[in-house]
């Protein structure tokens, strides 16, 4: 990588909204690909951006930590099974369903109107 194309953990954690302590540990677990070095601090492509944007969102449909590893993992590798693919169209399926009937509960007390 070159030093143009790439960003700290802090700049990482500010432009992501992750704390730099989180990206270190899902890096310890094996969530997220360890960071090339340079100097001795973490350096990250601007690809990390979107991979912890996809990170947030499947947190938010209810992933495990596990579960989005294996996911990454096997993407990554160029071969998402056929079980993982069921799974993560299922728990994307559910998490839209969850969001779309806590907006309609927002409107659950509004009167219809007629529209004339």
């Amino acid at each position: 990588m070159n030093e143009e194309s790439t960003l700290s953990i802090g700049q990482l954690a500010d432009k992501t909204g992750f704390k730099a302590s989180a990206i270190r540990y899902y890096e310890s677990i094996g969530v997220l690909p360890v960071a090339d070095r340079e100097a001795g601090q973490r350096r990250y492509g601007n690809g990390m951006i979107d991979r912890l944007g996809m990170f947030d969102a499947a947190q938010r449909a209810g992933f495990s930590l596990d579960e989005i590893g294996s996911l990454f993992k096997s993407s990554d590798e160029g071969q998402v099974s056929e079980e993982l693919r069921a799974m993560a169209t299922e728990g994307l399926a559910a998490a839209v369903v969850g969001q779309l009937g806590g907006a309609r509960a927002g409107f659950g007390h509004a009167e219809p109107q007629r529209i004339v």
